[in-house]
């Protein structure tokens, strides 16, 4: 059953994947594997800081933020892991 919030999530990581390209560029999909599950834990340790209160921004809109960024990065890698696969 979809809801709003498939939506509203669906949403907010297109918009972050939008910003991580426009910031990285095209050298952002040259990272090998290893290198984006590095990536990928250190969003995840920043989600952990959030969700446990060791920063100051522990609301729902900065758990949900992180969230948006961990799934953005994670298509980002499938993408990069993709065309490094098609490549070979």
């Amino acid at each position: 059953m979809k809801t709003e919030y498939e939506d509203e999530f669906m949403a907010a990581v297109w918009r972050e994947r939008h910003y991580q390209g426009q910031k990285w560029g095209e050298r952002e999909l040259s990272h090998n594997i290893v290198e984006w599950v590095a990536i990928l834990s250190m969003k995840v340790g920043d989600l952990s800081r959030v969700a446990l209160g060791t920063k100051p921004e522990t609301e729902r809109d900065a758990i949900k933020a992180q969230l948006a960024q961990i799934a953005a990065v994670a298509m980002a890698a499938y993408i990069s892991h993709s065309i490094v696969s098609e490549a070979a």
